[in-house]
């Protein structure tokens, strides 16, 4: 039975279960009576009505498949049956008189008035423990899937749920004994506890989006040894004395920008400074001297992405549903408050809870991280006021990160103590970046022990850097390419000036670059990834790149659906990635994304937690020009390639390699929930 229809069904049983209780409590007292007449007397005739009418609305709603019905489903249509004839014994005496005083003096005897009652008592403490059952196998079923992390969430609730799973036996034989006697003390503070985490989570589920953290996720962390420089006084006297980052956080000022050209490494740093225990431990103390605590200081962080999959992750709506869910993630006590409709949505059973959501006074610190104003698709003022508003509170900090555009210099700028450029502050960085890369070569190890001009060529590689770590990863990958050819240092400096310093036209020198044999696979490759709509797996490219396209012969169609072992897995991720890597010059990445948090066994995290991106939002506006689109769709070979069924197959092929793992087990059943036939 649908569960609504069998909460509606049993509810219609107990109200009209307490109205005949009263129709028969009201005959006692006119059978007992010396003339036959009560204070009650006269509700006789809207009692009798109501009473038809909740007989009448006691129906078993029909069910296509039986087999989908629980034991409690089973026995609420014999309990409404039974209610039916005991309201067919009550009617016939009521129609057979005009008044409700004639009627209940036509029962026959007192016993027969007592037996009645006592069958409409046994009647609803059995409706009462079917309800009982359906309402806490309901949630519990609920709690565990929030606790296995199935709602891709996480929060401070996780210890909790654990404790309410443990205490539903117990409370439900307090509910049980409840329903048989009416003395037995109920203590439902754990039933109403996890009724509200199941509400939180729901509404949270409603502010969360799919790629909220995609682009946060995908960051490569920072390379060992770089931007220490952001909390060390000594590197920043040279620009604003010993204010440094760090010094900001426990200021007055309410804003600090970080500036950036093109590919300087802006979101490497921001991501950098979320994870940075210093950041927090400044801030806490920043909390601390106005006087809260460190768990009223919040640090909800969010990174603009224009080359996301979804409108969300370039928009304003995005940005706040982002805050607002880490925010009340955080502190779950205020989402009642927040969002008061919905949460009676959730509660909308009726629970009575007395004091126990009164508003409780709390106040928050806010530091936001907020990376890429630049790609947010809109007006930048747009942006600029939207930041304004938020940072209006006194309670609120705001870390920014962009390029320099004009609206944001005006806004953010004019002040230096709380802004930096960060292409001026990296020259050491990327040195160290470079030396590190390419000394990690054994060739290049040797070849630096026999010839000096080594280190002037990881010179010359920061100096036309300029600031752009982007430049410096591809260029130095390029360099490496020649290393494993066994170039020399001339080859490798003669190399390093043909590259162009723009972004645009080095990758373009890359592009062309490709060997003719691989270019019809280079151009699958970038096609897919342009017009994936959800970002791919590693191993489904594998998948793509097994089909000979232009003959239209689908490897996958006929490939047999068996699960792949993790070893089989690992050496086909090998192949894929040395030819991604062959075919598309550092321009696609795969990347490690987090399951959103979640546990996963290593076959699925293998298979689906590695993942396909461009290296770099540059990469996905270089490719989108329509005389690349052209020379790419001449490349895939024209008509005959389908991006699109291309990437179902890729789907299809992982889908048929996924390993089989068996469902979790049920819990076992509390012994009152096996089959119950009711008493007559």
């Amino acid at each position: 039975m649908d569960p609504i229809a069998a909460f509606g069904l049993a509810t219609n049983i107990l109200t009209f279960i307490d109205f005949t209780r009263e129709i028969i409590t009201t005959g006692r007292d006119i059978y007992q009576s010396a003339n036959g007449a009560t204070a009650r007397h006269l509700e006789s005739e809207t009692l009798v009505n109501d009473v038809k009418n909740r007989v009448e609305k006691t129906t078993f709603p029909q069910v296509l498949d039986e087999s989908l019905l629980t034991d409690d489903d089973k026995s609420l249509p014999t309990l409404s049956l039974q209610c039916g004839a005991v309201a067919d014994e009550l009617l016939r005496a009521l129609d057979n008189l005009r008044s409700f005083c004639q009627a209940i003096r036509s029962i026959k005897s007192k016993d027969e008035i007592d037996g009645l009652e006592q069958r409409l008592d046994r009647l609803s403490a059995q409706v009462n423990i079917r309800i009982v059952n359906k309402q806490l196998a309901g949630l519990q079923s609920r709690l565990s899937a929030l606790q296995n992390g199935s709602d891709g969430q996480q929060g401070p609730r996780t210890m909790e749920i654990e404790i309410l799973l443990q205490h539903m036996a117990d409370l439900h034989t307090q509910l049980v004994d409840a329903t048989r006697d009416q003395n037995t003390k109920t203590d439902l503070s754990n039933y109403r506890q996890g009724t509200d985490i199941v509400a939180e989570r729901g509404i949270l589920s409603i502010l969360r989006f799919k790629s909220m953290n995609d682009r946060y996720l995908s960051l490569d962390e920072a390379h060992r040894g770089t931007f220490t420089w952001i909390n060390e006084p000594a590197a920043a006297t040279t620009i604003h004395g010993d204010y440094t980052f760090l010094k900001w956080l426990e200021s007055d000022h309410s804003s600090y920008w970080v500036s950036g050209k093109l590919g300087s490494g802006k979101s490497t740093l921001m991501r950098y400074l979320c994870d940075l225990p210093a950041v927090q431990t400044t801030l806490t103390r920043w909390a601390n001297s106005r006087g809260y605590s460190e768990d009223q200081l919040v640090m909800p962080r969010y990174f603009f992405w224009s080359s996301g999959r979804e409108d969300l992750q370039t928009s304003q709506e995005g940005l706040l549903r982002s805050l607002l869910y880490q925010i009340l993630q955080r502190h779950p006590d205020l989402i009642k408050h927040t969002f008061p409709d919905q949460w009676a949505g959730y509660l909308s059973s009726g629970d009575p809870r007395g004091d126990d959501h009164a508003a409780e006074a709390k106040t928050l610190l806010l530091c936001f991280f907020i990376d890429g104003l630049d790609e947010y698709k809109g007006k930048p003022e747009d942006m600029v006021q939207l930041v304004k508003v938020l940072k209006s509170s006194r309670i609120v900090k705001m870390c920014l990160s962009s390029r320099p555009w004009n609206e944001f210099e005006k806004a953010f700028g004019g002040n230096e103590l709380t802004m930096l450029r960060l292409q001026d502050l990296t020259y050491e960085d990327i040195r160290l970046y470079v030396q590190d890369t390419l000394e990690e070569d054994p060739s290049f190890r040797e070849m630096k022990e026999d010839d000096d001009r080594c280190q002037a060529l990881i010179h010359k590689i920061v100096i036309r850097a300029d600031g752009v770590f982007f430049w410096v990863r591809l260029v130095v990958n390029s360099l490496l390419h020649g290393v494993t050819n066994a170039d020399r240092i001339v080859d490798l400096q003669r190399r390093l000036e043909t590259y162009p310093q723009d972004l645009t036209l080095l990758f373009e020198r890359e592009l062309f670059s490709v060997e003719s044999d691989y270019q019809d696979a280079t151009a699958r490759f970038f096609q897919v990834t342009i017009d994936t709509q959800r970002i791919l797996p590693l191993m489904a490219y594998w998948f793509i790149d097994q089909d000979d396209h232009t003959n239209n012969r689908a490897h996958v169609i006929t490939m047999p659906t068996e699960p792949w072992t993790v070893q089989r897995t690992n050496i086909r991720l090998r192949q894929i990635k040395k030819r991604l890597n062959a075919c598309c010059k550092g321009l696609l990445e795969a990347k490690h994304y987090q399951n959103g948090g979640c546990p996963s066994s290593l076959s699925s995290s293998v298979l689906f937690n590695l993942r396909v991106d461009f290296a770099h939002r540059t990469v996905r506006d270089f490719l989108a020009l329509e005389n690349i689109r052209e020379k790419l769709a001449v490349w895939a070979g024209g008509p005959n390639f389908n991006s699109h069924i291309a990437i179902c197959e890729g789907i299809l092929g992982q889908i048929k390699a996924t390993p089989r793992t068996l469902p979790p087990p049920r819990p076992l059943a509390h012994p009152l929930q096996t089959h119950y036939t009711p008493t007559t």
